[in-house]
């Protein structure tokens, strides 16, 4: 699995690939530190499942260039780095072709199970982000010291570990041991707890709290 990752803070790039790593002994991961560079990658590769892209390092003319490489390889997701998390800038990014937005401030687990979610076929917007780039406050409980994670049964944290960990309906049944229409019952009831609107959702409150920290072989 080849993964680029395309920023002009070194320390930050290494510390990425090292995160990017436990995705699985198969995986690459490139480097580059200008937009140059990382057009060269993504010209030359064979394949390239995902690329982590920092919307402000030399060569960049802000989203413009997500069009440009999305243009080069419309079937390779693009999500943004940024430690500018402005709605401005999270709204023009998505609009532009973007797959996610991961703001710098997140922590390595965050990412990585970001980076899961991407690469299962969802977009990644933190709940907050997301809401301040449509122009809206959270109306939904927050979660604070894990109140709201109190309200889940153990089975339904059972579930919301193995959707943190990316895992599919089907593969979280399996690993369960329950049916499949079981699973999209424990998750409706998750969501309406966590006040998530879909799964992507749910993962960041989930993440944002803290959650699974003892549940997933990270």
């Amino acid at each position: 699995m080849h993964i680029l990752v395309a920023d002009d803070h070194v320390l930050l790039v290494d510390m990425l690939a090292s995160h990017l790593q436990k995705l699985g002994d198969d995986v690459l991961i490139s480097k580059a530190i200008n937009f140059e560079q990382a057009m060269e990658v993504v010209r030359t590769a064979e394949t390239l499942r995902l690329v982590l892209l920092d919307l402000h390092m030399p060569g960049m003319n802000g989203v413009d260039e997500v069009r440009t490489l999305r243009a080069r390889s419309p079937s390779t997701p693009v999500a943004i780095i940024s430690g500018d998390n402005s709605p401005n800038a999270v709204r023009a990014s998505m609009e532009a072709g973007a797959v996610g937005f991961l703001p710098k401030t997140m922590g390595g687990r965050a990412i990585l199970h970001a980076v899961r979610l991407i690469l299962s076929g969802e977009k990644f917007l933190p709940a907050e982000l997301y809401l301040k780039a449509v122009g809206l406050e959270r109306s939904s409980p927050a979660i604070v010291g894990g109140e709201t994670l109190g309200n889940l049964s153990s089975r339904e944290r059972d579930v919301l570990a193995q959707l943190v960990g990316g895992r599919s309906n089907k593969e979280i049944a399996r690993a369960l041991n329950i049916e499949v229409v079981t699973v999209t019952a424990h998750l409706g009831s998750i969501y309406r707890k966590l006040g998530a609107a879909n799964r992507t959702q749910a993962v960041t409150r989930a993440i944002e709290a803290g959650f699974g920290r003892d549940q997933l072989d990270f």
